[in-house]
């Protein structure tokens, strides 16, 4: 049905946020627990928030225990301010407040532009383009080599799961995918095309995924090392400005721009400020280079979430 707002515990001197999520088919409520992702709490969905509040605190002992026997190390910290990462690097972000929202990749760099809650989308929409890309390049490629074909690819952000493929070919990925190596994205697209001729995990399976996919353990493990770290990614932190982030300010000895580490700048540099502005321009005409492509040459309209093959991103 949906999520109500999360609640927050104190655990061991963290704060531990508990998603709760509305179930028709919930009968009693149940606490789940699990590596890379947030605990969550699955109720009735006339239950009371006053009620559910209380199982929370009742379950807290059991909770911490849980979490401390599922804690794994940190090795990446992508949770760091002011980054986001790319292809298994981190990448700096520049981030202004500027009239119009936007993120573009620039020389290394991630410019941002836009109030607080908008910069955010806009990073979020930003991840998820990267990341329909390079899996629909690699599961084109792929399925090319093996002489199978399937119908679409959704991106999304599964939290149980980096990627599915149903009985009828569509394709389902995390868009977190696009923050670990190019070689652990094309595994998990590999592994899913693999389904397509065995929609099981049978030893034919393994063996056929074995025969594209030699190095393929090397990957899963990297999944298995380093993907509660991916999960715990928050596109919020990438525009912190207290805690460290970079953002773009003017010196008074000229306009070029250097890295504030101290807090929020008073403005962006002009570099910046440019260079957003010229990718806000550009934007604004592919989509409408797109709108009217999509009118003269498609039946329909194009999902942003859904890639088909052979079909214009």
């Amino acid at each position: 049905m949906g999520e109500r707002p999360s609640t927050e515990l104190v655990i061991d001197g963290r704060v531990v946020v508990v998603r709760i999520r509305e179930s028709r088919r919930a009968r009693t409520m149940r606490l789940t627990v699990g590596p890379g992702r947030s605990p969550e709490v699955v109720v009735p969905a006339r239950i009371s928030q006053k009620t559910v509040n209380t199982f929370i605190r009742a379950k807290q002992k059991w909770l911490a225990d849980k979490l401390a026997a599922s804690t794994y190390p940190r090795e990446l910290f992508v949770e760091r301010p002011g980054t986001v990462w790319l292809a298994g690097q981190p990448v700096p972000v520049s981030y202004c407040s500027t009239s119009r929202p936007a993120a573009a990749l620039l020389d290394g760099r991630l410019l941002v532009g836009g109030a607080p809650m908008d910069a955010v989308a806009r990073i979020d929409r930003w991840y998820r383009a990267e990341a329909r890309r390079e899996l629909h390049t690699a599961a084109a490629h792929e399925a090319d080599r093996m002489g199978v074909q399937y119908q679409a690819i959704s991106v999304r952000d599964q939290r149980t799961r980096w990627g599915s493929c149903s009985r009828n070919g569509r394709l389902s990925f995390s868009w977190r995918l696009v923050m670990a190596p190019p070689e652990v994205l094309e595994y998990v697209v590999l592994h899913e095309l693999c389904h397509l001729r065995e929609f099981n995990h049978s030893r034919s399976f393994w063996r056929l995924l074995e025969s594209v996919r030699p190095n393929w353990r090397g990957s899963a493990n990297w999944l298995r090392q380093h993907g509660h770290e991916l999960h715990e990614f928050v596109p919020a932190n990438a525009i912190k400005g207290d805690e460290g982030v970079q953002r773009e300010t003017q010196t008074p000895s000229g306009p070029e721009a250097v890295s504030d580490l101290k807090g929020p700048a008073s403005r962006c540099s002009q570099h910046t400020e440019s260079a957003l502005s010229a990718h806000c321009a550009s934007t604004a005409l592919l989509r409408r280079l797109r709108y009217h492509s999509t009118r003269l040459y498609l039946d329909g309209p194009v999902s942003e979430e859904v890639v088909t093959p052979g079909a214009g991103v």
